[in-house]
Order: structure tokens, then C-alpha cells, then sequence
């Protein structure tokens, strides 16, 4: 089984893995950061939204925004034990492509690719 993260572990590889190699796309309303996308080459490496907001249709706003934004942007990326995260990109036409180990955490990762219907 993979490794989880501590909080100092995940700020750490957020500042110096996402924000370091990543291009990033935030929601905020009235100054809160409701979520963020990161893409890296032509891959979405994280999808996040804040609980509370989970379900409002932000998580569809940024996929949306980041898809229309990077023309060539086909991939997704998320952990097999992500059942959430599986069925938001399925339910958005996203075909399941192959699996790897996660980089980070070492649990098997899911990468999916835009069903060639959706492009």
C-alpha cells in the first residue's frame, strides 16, 4: 500500500512539485479558493475542490475552462482509490487508458483520456 502524506509533506510537494512545474487555474469567489486544476504537459495532475463546495458544479467549471484553454489537454490523472474522482471524469467522457504507479504516493494511478467523441 502507498504512503500517505503528512500536512508539511503535502505543502512541500505542492510548493515544489505542483506550483513549481505546474500551470494552475484556481476558483475563488469573493476572495475564498473554492478549488484549482493543475496541468502539467497535456495532463490534468490534480482536480481539487473544498468540500463544502464540492457538487456546485465547480469541479465541471475548471475542467471546462482548463480543456478550452490547452487545446491539446486530453489526459486526466487521478488514484484508483479516487472512486469520486473515477466517476466525475467517466461521467465527463473520459475513457480509461492505463494504469501506473503514482509518483508521489506509490498507490496505482488512473490515467484517463478524452473519449475521441468529446474532442
Amino acid at each position: 500500500m502507498g504512503k500517505e502524506l503528512s500536512d508539511s509533506d503535502f505543502a512541500h510537494h505542492f510548493d515544489e512539485v505542483i506550483v513549481g512545474t505546474q500551470q494552475i487555474r484556481v476558483a475563488v469567489v469573493a476572495e475564498t479558493i473554492l478549488g484549482f486544476a493543475s496541468v502539467a504537459g497535456e495532463t490534468i495532475r490534480n482536480l481539487y475542490v473544498a468540500s463544502g463546495w464540492q457538487g456546485c458544479g465547480i469541479g465541471t467549471a475548471l475542467l471546462a475552462t482548463v480543456l478550452q484553454q490547452d487545446g491539446e489537454l486530453r489526459l486526466v490523472s487521478t488514484l484508483e482509490l479516487n472512486a469520486g474522482a473515477r466517476r466525475f471524469y467517466e461521467k465527463r467522457g473520459f475513457e480509461l487508458l492505463r494504469m501506473e504507479p503514482d509518483a508521489v504516493s506509490g498507490q496505482q494511478s488512473c490515467v484517463y483520456c478524452l473519449a475521441e467523441r468529446q474532442r
